[in-house]
């Protein structure tokens, strides 16, 4: 025979066991630069800043060609 609880679980015990398991909505704002949706304190995927920098330099080909120069 398996084992079976012995007294009914409390609405309030439940609900305290179950509480971390809640839905958590992303943070989404809208880029100062561009105005497009971005995660907040990420960098943005569209124009490649984060915060006033320019940390993702979009289009700019000649820095990651760096590694073998040809000189």
């Amino acid at each position: 025979m398996p084992a079976l609880p012995t007294r009914k679980t409390s609405n309030s015990k439940k609900k305290k066991r179950n509480s971390h398991s809640k839905i958590v909505f992303k943070n989404i704002i809208a880029c100062p630069s561009c105005g497009a949706p971005k995660l907040s304190h990420h960098l943005c995927d569209s124009c490649g800043l984060y915060g006033g920098w320019d940390v993702l330099r979009k289009g700019d080909e000649s820095e990651q060609n760096d590694d073998n120069p040809s000189s």
